[in-house]
């Protein structure tokens, strides 16, 4: 339970590019959703993040899901940045990422489809459960950076979910 929390930007792109770097969006020079990644790796912010400094103490580092908008905008598709030795990651093809979505997964371009088996929250809750179940058998340390795409609308709920809470209305204080 988050009972005291901040943010330094609620807009995406400005606060996962804080929570990379460690700076408030005018120090990342990141002020908006778009361009986004684009202007993250342009104003060479990919070079010293998170994954560089945790690799550099020896942790083997996996991000899997959402990057930053717009990735990998500017760079190859198939671009990883330093630090990620485990890399699963959304193409932005300007569609959502729940279903028929195309993965960066570790420099190879991979096709999901409109499957039950390929909605991206349990493929990426798979995808890191084998990478921490590796680490812990090799005894390695390891950062595990999950970032789905569950809370960006629009809302598409796995299929086993379409019909749970049906029956229930949504209760609207005056507030609402």
């Amino acid at each position: 339970v988050f009972t005291n929390y901040f943010v330094t930007s609620s807009a995406c792109c400005p606060s996962r590019s804080s929570t990379f770097r460690g700076q408030y969006p005018h120090n990342t020079g990141v002020f908006e959703n778009s361009p986004g990644f684009e202007d993250f790796h342009e104003n060479g912010n990919n070079s010293n993040t998170i994954a560089t400094w945790m690799k550099r103490e020896g942790y083997k580092n996996s991000f899997l899901g959402k990057y930053l908008n717009l990735y990998p905008a500017g760079v190859k598709r198939s671009y990883i940045p330093p630090g990620w030795a485990d890399w699963h990651v959304f193409i932005d093809e300007g569609e959502p990422f729940y279903f028929a979505y195309t993965m960066n997964e570790n420099g190879e371009l991979i096709r999901h489809q409109q499957k039950d088996e390929d909605y991206s929250t349990d493929v990426i809750k798979d995808q890191a459960l084998a990478f921490i179940s590796d680490s812990i058998e090799r005894e390695a340390p390891f950062f595990t950076f999950i970032s789905v795409y569950a809370p960006h609308g629009p809302n598409t709920p796995a299929t086993r979910h379409t019909d749970l809470y049906t029956d229930l209305t949504y209760p609207k204080s005056p507030s609402f």
